[in-house]
C-alpha cells in the first residue's frame, strides 16, 4: 500500500474515529457484563472514560447507551417472568406472526408476537418461536393466528441464538387457526401476498433447486433445501450466498442508479430510500444483516443530499447502535457479527484488494467482486472456526470462483422476477438463469463434496469474541494515536 493510501485511510478512520470508539467501546461493555463479569465492565468503563475525557459529549452518549442496555435487560428479565408460569403447559397462544415463516424438514416455524395466553393478556407483547407440525402454506407474514402447543423455556444451547432475535421461548403447536388474514396496513397486505405470489412463480419456472437458489440469493434463504445441499454448502463454505448481505442491498442500490441520468438527485435519493426499505420489508424486518446494510445505505444516499461524502465507519456504528438499540442482546448473533466484522474490514481494505485483483482481471467488476469476496471471507474466518470448531480450507478459492457469477445471477435475477411479476416470459432469460443457477449448484456440489473440505479445530467461544473486540480497539487506538502524534 503506498504511503499516499496509507494517509488517505488514516484521515478516513480519524473523522470517523470519535463515533467509532463509542461504538467498539460501548460493544466491549456490554459482552463483559453479560457474559462475564459485571464489575470488570464498569473497571474497563472507568478506563475508557479516563482515556478519552477530551470528547465530553461522545462520553455522555456512552453513559446514555449503557444506561439504555441496562433497562432493555431488564425490560427482558420482566418478560421472562411474566412468561415462567406458562411453561411446559399446554396454552393457547395469540398473536401476530412477526416474519416470513421458514419452510424446513416438512415443518413451518416462524416467529410469534404473542398478545394472549389462554383468556390472560399480557401487559407486553412476547415473541416466541412457533414451529408446526406440518407445513401450512396458508399461515403468512402479520397474519393473526391462535394456536395450542406447550411453551418450553430456552435451553442452554438454544439461549444465544434465541436472545439475539429477542425469542423469549419456543412452542411446538398444533390446531393452528388464523384469526384475521393479513393483520396490519393495506400496503404491507398486499406486498406479502404479492411475495407470496412470486415465490409460486419463481417456483414453477425454475423447479427445485434452482428456483430455491434464485429465491435465497436475492430475497434470503427460506426454502426447504436437501440436507445433501446444505452440508455442500458448509464444507465449501458458500453458506453465506443465501443470506442477503450488505453486498445485496449494494448491488440493489447499483441497480436503482442505473436510472440515475434520467432523475434528479433528490429524488433519485428519496425513491432509492423507499425501495432500500421496500426491498428489507420482502427480504424481512429480522434480518440483521440486511437490516444494518440498508441503515448504512440511506446514511451514505442521506450524505449524497446534502453535498457531503459520507464515512462508512460512521455508517456502519450508527448501524450497530440503532440495532443495539433495538435489541441489546444482537451482538450474540452469528449473522451480526459476521456482517459487523466482514463490513470493518471491507472498508479498511477493500481499495487496495480491489486494485489487486484490477491488475490481474484487468476488469473493474470483476476485480471488486472478487475483492470484496475475498476480504470478507479472510475477516470473517475466524468466527467461523470459533462457532464451528472447523474451517473451510477451499472456502476462499471457492467463492473466488463464483464471486463473478453472483452479480450476474442477481441482476438478471431482479430483471426475471420484474419480468414475471408482469406476466412476461422470456425463454432466453429463463434458461439463462436455469444454466447459471445450475453452474452454481454443480461448483458448490462438487468442492462441497471434497473430503479434504474442512479442518477440525475446537475452541472457547466468549473468550474468542473478547479478544476479537479487544484487538479491534487495540487496533482502532493504534491508528489514530498514528495519525495525531506522527
Amino acid at each position: 500500500m503506498r504511503p499516499k493510501r496509507i494517509k488517505e485511510l488514516l484521515i478516513n478512520i480519524n473523522e470517523s474515529f470519535p463515533i467509532f470508539i463509542i461504538c467498539i467501546a460501548y460493544l466491549i461493555i456490554v459482552v463483559i457484563a453479560l457474559e462475564i463479569n459485571i464489575y470488570l465492565s464498569l473497571g474497563v468503563f472507568l478506563l475508557i472514560i479516563i482515556m478519552f475525557w477530551r470528547y465530553k459529549i461522545r462520553i455522555v452518549a456512552l453513559v446514555f447507551l449503557i444506561f439504555l442496555a441496562f433497562f432493555q435487560e431488564q425490560s427482558k428479565f420482566s418478560q421472562e417472568k411474566q412468561l415462567e408460569p406458562y411453561f411446559k403447559k399446554e396454552v393457547m397462544l395469540i398473536g401476530v406472526i412477526n416474519n416470513y415463516p421458514i419452510r424446513e424438514n416438512g415443518l413451518s416455524t416462524y416467529t410469534l408476537k404473542v398478545s394472549q395466553i389462554n383468556s390472560q393478556k399480557l401487559s407486553s407483547e412476547i415473541l416466541i418461536d412457533i414451529s408446526e407440525f406440518t407445513y401450512n402454506k396458508n399461515i403468512n407474514y402479520l397474519d393473526k393466528i391462535e394456536c395450542i402447543g406447550v411453551i418450553s423455556p430456552n435451553t442452554i444451547w438454544q439461549n444465544d441464538f434465541l436472545r439475539a432475535k429477542s425469542l423469549l421461548g419456543t412452542a411446538m403447536c398444533d390446531n393452528v387457526e388464523r384469526v384475521d388474514e393479513y393483520n396490519g396496513f393495506s400496503i404491507f397486505n398486499n406486498l406479502v401476498k404479492f411475495r407470496s405470489d412470486l415465490v409460486q412463480k419463481i417456483e414453477k419456472q425454475l423447479n427445485h433447486p434452482n428456483a430455491d437458489l434464485l429465491f435465497g440469493m436475492i430475497f434470503g434463504g427460506d426454502a426447504d433445501y436437501s440436507s445433501h445441499l446444505k452440508t455442500d454448502m458448509q464444507n465449501s463454505g458458500t453458506s453465506h450466498i443465501m443470506a442477503v448481505s450488505g453486498y445485496n442491498v449494494n448491488l440493489v442500490m447499483s441497480f436503482l442508479l442505473i436510472f440515475s441520468s434520467n432523475i434528479k438527485r433528490k429524488y433519485l435519493i428519496i425513491i432509492s430510500s423507499i425501495l432500500l426499505i421496500l426491498y428489507l420489508f420482502f427480504v424481512g424486518w429480522d434480518n440483521i444483516p440486511a437490516k444494518r446494510a440498508v441503515i448504512m445505505q440511506i446514511y451514505i444516499i442521506g450524505g449524497w443530499l446534502l453535498g457531503h461524502k459520507a464515512n462508512a465507519l460512521y455508517a456502519l456504528c450508527l448501524a450497530t447502535i440503532i440495532l443495539c438499540i433495538d435489541n441489546i442482546f444482537v451482538y450474540k448473533s452469528l449473522s451480526f457479527q459476521l456482517s459487523f466484522a466482514a463490513t470493518i474490514g471491507i472498508v479498511i481494505f477493500r481499495e487496495p484488494v480491489i486494485n489487486f485483483f484490477e491488475k490481474i482481471t484487468k476488469n473493474k467488476i470483476i476485480a471488486e467482486a472478487l475483492g470484496i469476496t475475498f476480504v470478507a471471507n479472510i475477516i470473517t474466518l475466524p468466527i467461523i472456526w470459533m462457532y464451528f470448531n472447523q474451517i473451510s480450507i477451499i472456502s476462499i478459492p471457492i467463492n473466488l470462483l463464483i464471486a463473478p457469477l453472483v452479480p450476474v445471477v442477481f441482476i438478471l435475477g431482479v430483471i426475471f422476477i420484474i419480468l414475471l411479476s408482469f406476466q412476461i416470459n422470456i425463454d432466453l432469460l429463463n434458461y439463462a438463469m436455469f444454466w447459471l443457477l445450475d453452474l452454481i449448484i454443480k461448483i458448490i456440489d462438487w468442492s462441497g463434496s471434497l473430503t479434504v473440505a474442512t479442518v477440525t479445530i475446537k475452541t472457547n467461544p466468549v473468550v474468542v469474541i473478547v479478544i476479537l473486540l479487544l484487538l479491534l480497539f487495540g487496533i482502532s487506538w493504534t491508528i489514530y494515536r498514528k495519525y495525531n502524534y506522527e
